[in-house]
């Protein structure tokens, strides 16, 4: 081992959104730059915050969106440095698509907007039904999948192929917006119960025995004629992890973030390349508080007084990085409760474009024929092929199930550009295939949709959800996760490690946002554990 004799006050293990922002903060309240280590496993800064030119264009790898421009610090920090911000929707378009520009295909044919917002409202009376269902007693948790079944069981039977092909479309979306499947997502998740909150007994809030037959949750006509005829699964005022307002693109990309959370010196001092194979942590000492030790695959070991993780969840998961002694036992079992998503972009690149320009989003249906559709939101078939280990990279072609949500580049950048958006068990079931069979697998909907389509001149696959470092796109809330999980993991140990990442933060968790709240908050922490730093937070 090749030991740095320089102890640092504080390391940072990562540098993300969370690990550049804890690091800029700590100088901000006063600690000398000289004092604070940032460690990253990559070649570069910037953890799922990417940019790079890709099909002709500049196009976001990883994080790409602002979620909500009023009172959203990132938001008003960006146009403070005269980055633009392109609207693309009024409010958050994946939990309340009544305002989702999109244009919804099937067969070849672009279906009615006026029934899709008739099937808005039949989907929002399931998820009425599914909060009735939700705030029964149950003796364990239950799927939004699970729930949708539940109540689906009692739907009339003679919808046709366009209108089950739209009460699909909101169930991807829900997928989209958390990056799990709704088997994975907790139903009670979605509804407030903040009118009559349970007790504290330790458990986690849910108990007694689920009687309710099918049969006490039949529709009746009123239910598809009297409901509101737009879509509010969320309210402004509800917290789905995105900011009130328009939701947007900065033109010209994330990466422009990095230097709004951190100086140019910050970034500089970056050691890149530090794969962190193991944190030791020493007794308390009189004088300098508790130490730590950092080893690097590549043998190299540094020593701080506190070090700041900035792991995403997938990689805490993995144990890929060891702690001696052990993390608390609560830790552990919270981190094992979390999950992480999938969120894969398939970037294709054509000659000339077939598709209308009008919508920001397309959505692609496949025939009636596809082996996963099925009356309950079930996808049965998928899930199978995730289970199966029949995993031909090289002759078998997966289908992703009946839908497929696209991000329409023609409408948001004036190129001939589809991104195909591959979530949740979509995203996990083509981490099995070679980046030819999953440009083929997604060419299916494009064919299906567009006779006419001619071949990608260029594509590209982003492979977060294979990425060791990153081992997903995102953390979600569980199905079977305690709604003090999030805290629990990140609290710190002994205030000697600490953690900070977009896993880590409630209110925002699975955004940038959540990835600089929780750097300021270690870095406040910090402030408080130790003296000579005061409260000085700077945007550049």
């Amino acid at each position: 081992m090749n030991s740095s004799k320089k102890r640092y006050k504080v390391a940072v293990v990562g540098a993300g959104i969370a690990g550049l922002t804890c690091a800029q903060t700590l100088v901000d309240y006063g600690l000398d730059r000289e004092d604070i280590l940032v460690l990253e496993a990559r070649d570069r800064v910037g953890g799922r915050v990417l940019t790079q030119e890709t099909c002709g264009a500049a196009f976001d790898h990883g994080a790409a969106w602002i979620h909500g421009t009023l009172q959203n610090p990132l938001a008003i920090a960006l146009e403070r440095r005269g980055v633009v911000l392109q609207q693309v929707s009024p409010r958050n378009p994946w939990m309340i698509p009544a305002c989702m520009g999109v244009a919804v295909f099937s067969h070849g044919r672009r279906l009615d907007e006026k029934k899709r917002r008739e099937m808005l409202t039949v989907f929002q009376g399931l998820m009425d039904k599914v909060e009735e269902l939700v705030d029964e007693p149950c003796d364990k948790p239950q799927s939004l999948a699970e729930a949708l079944m539940c109540v689906a069981a009692s739907m009339p039977d003679n919808l046709q192929e366009d209108e089950r092909t739209l009460l699909e479309a909101n169930a991807l979306l829900i997928e989209a917006w958390n990056g799990g499947s709704i088997r994975d997502l907790e139903a009670m998740y979605f509804f407030s119960d903040d009118e009559d909150e349970d007790e504290d007994d330790g458990s986690d809030g849910k108990g007694g025995e689920h009687s309710e037959s099918d049969e006490d949750h039949d529709f009746d006509e009123a239910d598809f004629t009297s409901a509101a005829t737009t879509l509010s699964i969320a309210e402004e005022s509800e917290n789905w992890g995105d900011f009130p307002g328009p939701h947007c693109l900065p033109v010209g990309g994330m990466q422009q973030l990095l230097r709004v959370v951190a100086s140019d010196e910050i970034l500089a001092d970056v050691k890149t390349g530090a794969v962190v194979t193991r944190v030791l942590r020493e007794d308390a000492g009189a004088s300098t508080g508790a130490q730590v030790t950092i080893e690097c695959a590549d043998q190299q070991v540094y020593h701080a007084e506190r070090v700041v993780m900035t792991l995403p969840l997938g990689v805490l998961q993995s144990n890929t990085v060891t702690f001696s002694p052990p993390l608390p036992e609560q830790k552990v079992e919270a981190i094992s409760r979390l999950r992480m998503g999938a969120y894969k972009k398939v970037i294709l690149r054509y000659a000339e474009p077939f598709w209308p320009a009008d919508s920001p989003f397309i959505l692609m249906a496949r025939s009636n024929e596809s082996p996963i559709r099925t009356k309950s939101f079930e996808g049965v078939a998928l899930r199978k092929l995730l289970d199966s280990e029949d995993t031909n990279r090289s002759e078998h072609i997966p289908d992703l199930g009946p839908i497929l949500l696209f991000d329409n580049y023609l409408n948001l950048k004036g190129l001939p550009v589809l991104e195909a958006v591959c979530v949740a068990e979509q995203g996990f079931l083509l981490t099995r295939f070679t980046d030819e069979v999953v440009v083929r697998a997604v060419t299916q909907y494009v064919r299906a949709n567009f006779p006419d389509a001619t071949d990608p001149v260029e594509s590209h696959v982003t492979r977060w959800e294979e990425d060791p470092f990153s081992r997903g796109a995102y953390s979600f809330f569980a199905l079977g996760a305690r709604d003090t999980d999030v805290l629990t993991v990140a609290e710190p140990v002994d205030s000697t490690i600490y953690f900070a990442g977009e896993c880590f933060d409630l209110d925002y968790q699975g955004s940038v946002n959540a990835a600089h709240n929780s750097g300021l908050r270690a870095a406040a922490t910090i402030r408080d554990d130790q003296l000579g730093m005061h409260d000085d937070v700077k945007y550049r």
